[in-house]
């Protein structure tokens, strides 16, 4: 709960910041470049994880472009008290969902701040009210020498997948 409160001071902190930001004072993240995939050995995963692994990919690269706009239709609304809980993505250009997509942005902007690699754990499956959890377990490496151990949870939409939370 801790961590979860810290991160969520963090993200804040980080959107208020890039909120008060001109177009010529873009936040900042590692340059794609410096931050790279460790391949890991892991047993065979089905076809939708590494469909579930691309989604994510992209999701850290558009952070990384500090693109939260385009990052609206891969993330599923959520927390609304709505039906439409985790089954559609969320619009950019409603104003409610545009803070949630920023927040995301800045959370998912947080935890890639001095990453110098990441690499894919183990993938996992769990049926639950929501529907069926897509799960990732990714290891990031930062700068300092640190790690941290993150859960991204998706669910599937479509033709494709929504994140649905990270813990």
């Amino acid at each position: 709960m801790k961590h979860r409160i810290i991160g969520a001071l963090l993200a804040t902190a980080l959107l208020a910041t890039a909120c008060g930001r001109s177009p010529e004072k873009p936040i900042t993240t590692p340059a794609p470049d410096k931050v790279t995939t460790t391949p890991v050995k892991q047993p065979a995963v089905s076809a939708n994880g590494e469909t579930v692994k691309a989604a994510l990919e992209q999701l850290i690269d558009l952070a990384q472009k500090g693109d939260c706009a385009a990052m609206a239709p891969l993330i599923a609304l959520s927390h609304t008290g709505t039906p439409d809980d985790y089954k559609r993505s969320l619009r950019y250009e409603t104003p409610t969902e545009r803070v949630m997509t920023d927040k995301e942005c800045a959370r998912l902007q947080v935890l890639l701040a001095d990453l110098e690699t990441y690499s894919f754990g183990d993938f996992s499956q769990e049926v639950e009210s929501e529907g069926e959890w897509n799960i990732w377990m990714v290891e990031f490496k930062y700068s300092n020498g640190s790690t941290e151990n993150h859960a991204f949870a998706f669910l599937p939409q479509g033709n494709g997948y929504l994140l649905g939370d990270i813990d």
